[in-house]
């Protein structure tokens, strides 16, 4: 993090500080404690960010952005197959801010939700005769996947990005890639999600 506060722009410092800060410290950060960490004066928030709302919807529109690159490429129903982690080295705070926004129900939480729903739809090989059931499988896979996830990061929080990409890796293959193999047994297999 401390790269990140030297070499980037005021504002995309700003964005990275606040989701570590938020993630590791709770949404009731701050704005002075956020400027300080990024090295920039409290001024800068209501600059560039409007205030503390905005700044959030910055940070959500980050991790946002971190995940739609991620899901095609890493998360596959084979496992994650590229264990690389925010280009910014930052994916330790980025999964405490995903983690945080699930836990507490955050809009950032139901865009989650929705998106990673989507791609787990798309996994599942949906077609337009069983679309409905495979929204519904979708659904319940990620609630699921979720909510085994958000526990276990409860109860055992990472550290550092290397266990912290280890957890998601993890979390990816024991909740979500069991239910993809499902579609792959023959007829006379009758495993139940």
């Amino acid at each position: 993090m401390d790269d990140l506060r030297a070499s980037a722009p005021t504002k995309q410092r700003l964005i990275g500080v606040a989701v570590d800060a938020f993630g590791r410290d709770g949404f009731g950060v701050g704005i002075r404690t956020i400027a300080s960490r990024a090295t920039a004066a409290a001024g800068t928030v209501q600059y560039h960010f409007g205030g503390k709302d905005g700044l959030r919807d910055a940070c959500d529109r980050h991790v946002l952005t971190i995940i739609d690159k991620a899901l095609p490429v890493s998360f596959l129903p084979e496992g994650v197959v590229r264990e690389q982690a925010a280009e910014d080295g930052a994916f330790e705070g980025v999964l405490c801010y995903c983690m945080r926004s699930l836990a507490e129900g955050t809009p950032l939480a139901r865009q989650l939700v929705s998106r990673l729903t989507s791609h787990v739809y798309g996994l599942l090989g949906a077609s337009t005769e069983d679309g409905h059931e495979r929204r519904e499988q979708a659904s319940q896979v990620v609630r699921f996947g979720l909510g085994a996830m958000v526990l276990d990061f409860a109860m055992r929080q990472p550290v550092g990005s290397d266990d912290s990409v280890r957890f998601v890796k993890s979390a990816w293959e024991t909740e979500f890639v069991p239910h993809f193999a499902h579609d792959k047994r023959g007829p006379d297999d009758h495993a139940v999600i």
